[in-house]
């Protein structure tokens, strides 16, 4: 289990650069079916139609922007910090955003998310019982799915830079706020 938040500790850097450029490729494709936009680099929401160049631009962008920031980071506190690891760490974590995926398999979160949207627009508040556990599963799974892919980050983070202080943490956590910014606004554009 230690291995599986850790990848990047235990794994030779070519068999996991080569396994997450499969789970890239598989991850974008399962975006791609279940509808899914990966709008900003700790968040994922479900459209309401098929745009497969959206989820694969989103996907990239959040992937180039993690590991740029793991590697200045990084650089910032270890020389001899490699973006052969940055970037296995920036595949590594998009996992549990892949598995969120699964969450639309019928379209139904689409529908769902609509329908919250234009109820809430409209200043309606109230939903169904069956809506209310919904909304609450998603949001639970969501929050573990986005802890998981903190700690792949921040265990990643750590084995790339050697990161050893509190101050090296509060780095990553602010890196990680404002790359989370950064692919809103490039995203928003797209």
């Amino acid at each position: 289990m230690i291995k599986l938040l850790n990848p990047v500790k235990y794994f030779a850097e070519k068999t996991l650069l080569t396994a997450n450029l499969v789970l890239f490729s598989v991850g974008t494709i399962l975006a791609i079916l279940f509808k899914v936009r990966f709008d900003g680099v700790l968040d994922l929401h479900f459209m309401p139609f098929k745009a497969p160049i959206i989820s694969l631009t989103d996907n990239i962008v959040n992937i180039v922007l993690l590991a740029f920031m793991l590697f200045i980071l990084g650089k910032n506190i270890n020389p001899k910090t490699r973006m052969v690891d940055c970037l296995n760490t920036a595949f590594v974590c998009r996992i549990p955003m892949y598995l969120l995926s699964f969450l639309n398999i019928s379209g139904g979160m689409s529908i769902l998310s609509s329908r919250i949207i234009e109820n809430l627009k409209i200043g309606n508040f109230e939903f169904t019982s069956i809506q209310y556990f919904f909304i609450i599963l998603i949001a639970t799974v969501s929050i573990l799915a986005i802890v998981v892919k903190t700690i792949l980050l921040f265990n990643g983070f750590k084995v790339a830079s050697n990161a050893k202080t509190t101050k090296h943490y509060v780095l990553f956590f602010v890196g990680l706020i404002v790359v989370e910014i950064l692919s809103k606004i490039i995203l928003s554009k797209v």
